[in-house]
């Protein structure tokens, strides 16, 4: 059954959330919700941002497969779809794959750290 009262996993938690903060306070900021946060638009860090969103997909699917049965398949779904969006950027920028993403902004990262952030938390809290 689960144990709401700790997470199982700290270090998903710790990652979830600090992934989830890099997706939701641009988010805010841009949505003038916040009038501080425009330091994560950086471009050295816009140009990390494929990266950090398919290694933290590849560690969600990690994490995915310690989960309970509910959350399992909804986990690994979404871990496949960062992983896969992460990849095809990063091969994208490279020019090994000929596939212009150029839909992909900054706002589209930010909502898939936010996602990506939100099921880590999840995650930890589901473990068996």
């Amino acid at each position: 059954m689960f144990d709401f009262d700790d997470p199982k996993n700290w270090s998903a938690l710790l990652i979830g959330l600090l992934l989830m903060a890099l997706g939701v306070i641009p988010l805010l900021n841009t949505f003038k919700v916040i009038t501080w946060g425009t330091f994560l638009h950086a471009n050295w860090l816009i140009s990390v941002f494929p990266y950090l969103l398919a290694v933290g997909g590849v560690y969600l699917l990690i994490e995915a497969f310690m989960e309970d049965d509910h959350w399992r398949l909804v986990s690994i779904v979404v871990a496949l779809l960062v992983i896969a969006v992460g990849v095809l950027q990063i091969l994208s920028v490279f020019k090994v794959i000929g596939l212009n993403l150029s839909f992909i902004t900054p706002l589209v990262y930010n909502i898939l750290f936010a996602i990506e952030g939100f099921f880590l938390v999840i995650a930890s809290f589901v473990m068996f």
